[in-house]
C-alpha cells in the first residue's frame, strides 16, 4: 500500500476488493462507513469505489444518491433490491 497516493489509487486498490463480494456484504461495508465523519484520501477512494459497487449492481439507491452524491450518514436496508434509510434507534 505504500505506492497508493491519490484518491484513484485508493479507488482502484478498494475496487478490486469489493468488486468480488455479494451484496450483502457491500451493503453491510456501506454501513459500517455510514455515519462516521472522517475524511481523507484513502476513504475518498473508498467511498468512490463502493459508491461504484452499489450503482453497478443495478441497486436502487434514490433515497441516498442524486446523481452526484451520496449520503453516508445513515445506514441502510436492502429491500426488494432498492435501500431504504434504516429507523434510528
Amino acid at each position: 500500500m505504500d505506492d497508493l497516493k491519490t484518491g484513484y489509487d485508493y479507488y482502484n486498490y478498494f475496487r478490486l476488493r469489493i468488486e468480488n463480494l455479494s451484496t450483502i456484504e457491500v451493503i453491510d461495508l456501506f454501513n459500517k462507513t455510514a455515519g462516521i465523519r472522517a475524511y481523507g484520501i484513502p476513504r475518498q477512494g473508498y467511498l468512490w469505489a463502493l459508491r461504484e459497487q452499489i450503482i453497478l449492481r443495478e441497486i436502487d439507491c434514490s433515497k441516498i444518491y442524486n446523481g452526484q452524491s451520496m449520503s453516508f450518514a445513515n445506514q441502510v436496508d436492502l429491500f426488494e433490491n432498492k435501500l431504504v434509510i434504516r429507523d434510528p434507534v
